[in-house]
């Protein structure tokens, strides 16, 4: 189990964002997997139960019969993060280049708008100023 430290929701960014949005709000099950950054981009995978065959054959074939069910990691999919985001209709204004979402009296913004969205939803699902993430 890797360490986890907090971190301001204002301050998230890249992965840690992705995390803090797809376990803090999205409730979905996550490993800390840093082998896996270079194959799909993140430190971090999802569970997913899966059906896998229960028995391979030499030459990696499959025998027929029996299957088992086991949990497996896999990349966090856009769709996913984009489902998440759409869930929150939070009322949000353009300061000049900026997107700004404001919520329990906290303002977040950024220059690209799902950043800014996700932060905000973070802030308002956790009712908390910051939040773990993994130390990497």
């Amino acid at each position: 189990m890797t360490n986890q430290i907090p971190i301001d929701i204002i301050a998230l960014k890249g992965w840690q964002l992705r995390y803090a949005l797809a376990t803090h709000v999205g409730n979905l099950e996550t490993r800390v997997t840093p082998s896996l950054r270079f194959t799909h981009g993140e430190p971090f995978s999802v569970m997913e139960m899966v059906d896998r065959p229960a028995y391979r054959s030499e030459d990696g074939g499959v025998i027929e019969g029996k299957r088992v069910k086991r949990k497996e990691p896999r990349a966090l999919r856009s769709e996913e993060l984009r489902s998440i985001l759409d869930q929150y209709d939070i009322p949000m204004e353009e300061v000049g280049t900026d997107f700004v979402y404001t919520v329990d009296g906290r303002t977040f913004k950024d220059i690209f708008e799902d950043e800014a969205k996700a932060r905000a939803i973070i802030a308002m699902m956790t009712k908390q100023e910051k939040v773990l993430v993994p130390d990497l």
